[in-house]
């Protein structure tokens, strides 16, 4: 096989390995979020997809070629001429590989890239640190954006995260605070915080997260930080280790997708396990009257060794049975897992209904497992 019929073979078994990859990449969809969630970047899940593929274009062209050389000598055996010189040099058979190695590599190249986007798709697939001195303030510039309805949520999440390394030995986070600053364009989220690492090189970075109106759908990210350390040659390294903290957190902010919404009442046990189901970027809790304690909610959240999400209390104290299940519609509209598990009957009941209403799927923990069903169908209600 020769000429265009040669590159006709190789185009189609490039194909091939393309599609291979494109499907495993949508198969794997979970993984990647998963991946993403623990700190891998978009470059790390472009290579682990581009391995997958090199190695499976080895594979399959070191067999084909095994294949292929045992057949003809299998054909020789009964005598059977087939006119075509079987080459088995070492130098043919390299040859081969690479050709199969290559042509595995380029076809799988745009669904590696679609993998590495897929978890992250407001994050360049490659960060370099771009920042920019004014006076002893550096600014550097992290690439993503927040939803203008997700961006009270973004901050909260930013501060748990960020609590969660004040008892850190060697690196630690400390003076963690949150304030809110209306402008004209909206609300404007302004998180400060100390990030000190110990150590030979010891350094404390004194830092800001701007969380401000960008367009009218869309938030961005300002972040800012000053650098108080006896070792001023690497001032660059510091800068570049903390930026790289604060991108890691908003890396798994964007890799947590699934919102949560329960009543609760008094026991909060429900709704810790909820979290660990789950592990849900934004939970919703419907309550009357705060029955419970927030602090030790997510005091409690830690200790069974989880993340603490963004935290939504909404209070529905004082309102008639019509008016909370109005209330919880507009909820249910905006979660993805619905439980309607609690002690407070009233709202259970309500959640459940509102559900039905708004033609949502619903979850249930039935034997220590979760059962998802639609609740419309058992009553006959649609819409």
């Amino acid at each position: 096989v020769r000429g265009v019929a040669s590159f006709i073979v190789i185009l189609l078994a490039a194909m091939n390995d393309g599609v291979v990859v494109l499907a495993t990449v949508y198969e794997r969809r979970g993984e990647i979020f998963t991946l993403a969630s623990i700190g891998l970047n978009p470059t790390h899940i472009f290579s682990i997809f581009m391995a997958e593929a090199i190695i499976l274009g080895f594979i399959g062209g070191g067999l084909g070629y095994i294949l292929s050389f045992t057949i003809f000598r299998f054909l020789q055996v009964f005598n059977v001429n087939v006119p075509i010189d079987v080459k088995t040099s070492v130098y043919d058979a390299a040859l081969v590989l690479f050709v199969a190695v290559a042509s595995s590599a380029v076809a799988a190249m745009i669904p590696a890239l679609k993998a590495s986007a897929y978890a992250t798709p407001s994050l360049r697939r490659k960060w370099k640190l771009e920042a920019e001195r004014m006076g002893e303030e550096w600014f550097v510039d992290i690439p993503t954006k927040v939803s203008r309805e997700k961006a009270g949520d973004f901050a909260q999440f930013l501060v748990e995260r960020l609590r969660e390394k004040e008892l850190g030995l060697e690196v630690s986070v400390y003076d963690v605070s949150l304030k809110e600053e209306e402008s004209e364009a909206g609300k404007t989220y302004v998180v400060r915080f100390t990030y000190g690492r110990g150590g030979g090189r010891p350094f404390t970075a004194y830092c800001r997260i701007v969380l401000e109106p960008y367009t009218k759908d869309f938030y961005r990210i300002k972040f800012s930080l000053s650098i108080r350390s006896p070792y001023g040659r690497f001032v660059n390294r510091y800068i570049h280790e903390v930026a790289s903290f604060v991108r890691t957190i908003v890396l798994e902010w964007a890799s947590l997708r699934v919102r949560v919404l329960t009543p609760v009442g008094r026991e909060i046990s429900r709704v810790i396990d909820l979290v660990k189901h789950y592990n849900p970027q934004l939970l919703i809790l419907a309550s009357r009257g705060a029955q419970f304690s927030l602090r030790d909610l997510k005091r409690s959240i830690r200790y069974a060794g989880l993340r603490v999400p963004a935290i939504e209390v909404v209070d529905m104290s004082g309102r008639s049975f019509e008016e909370i299940v109005a209330d919880l519609r507009e909820l249910v509209k905006k979660a993805d897992i619905i439980c309607i598990d609690s002690d407070d009957g009233v709202l259970s009941a309500a959640l459940s209904l509102a559900s039905i209403l708004e033609n949502k799927r619903v979850v249930t923990k039935v034997q220590n497992k979760y059962i998802e069903t639609n609740l419309g169908k058992f009553v006959g209600i649609v819409g």
